[in-house]
């Protein structure tokens, strides 16, 4: 990902590991018909994307179901590839969402916190649930 000019990247968890490498990127969705109309139905959101998710608004296309085809792909693809102020543009809009994403270390502060609640909240632990938390922290 990290050597790639563009990347034609399926959505999910690969879509944000693009997007902290900073790649300029071409997201694609394509599921069983059945599936994708159940989703249109419940779907409240406009963009399917991780990053454009987290970002609250378009930077990486995405292309969708009967959109997804090798002419649609390749045009995207060309356009980033054939434009040096949109893939720059691209870059700097994955710049600032990694910044939005904070830090490395998530969770570890995630499971140190829960810890912390826990010890405050919760009853007091068995002998498993000590090694467990020893073994974290």
């Amino acid at each position: 990902m990290q050597a790639a000019d563009v990347l034609l990247v399926a959505s999910g968890t690969a879509t944000l590991e693009a997007a902290l490498i900073g790649t300029p990127m071409v997201l694609v969705y394509k599921a069983h018909p059945l599936t994708y109309l159940l989703a249109r139905l419940v779907m409240r959101v406009s963009c399917i994307g991780l990053p454009n998710i987290i970002a609250g608004r378009a930077i990486v296309p995405e292309l969708w179901q009967y959109d997804v085809t090798a002419e649609n792909m390749a045009a995207q693809a060309l356009a980033l590839l054939n434009s040096p102020e949109r893939t720059t543009a691209m870059r700097t809009a994955l710049a600032t969402l990694r910044g939005q994403l904070g830090t490395p270390g998530v969770p570890e502060r995630v499971a140190s916190g829960l810890l912390r609640y826990l010890d405050t909240q919760a009853p007091r632990p068995t002998a498993v649930w000590e090694s467990r938390r020893a073994a974290l922290s």
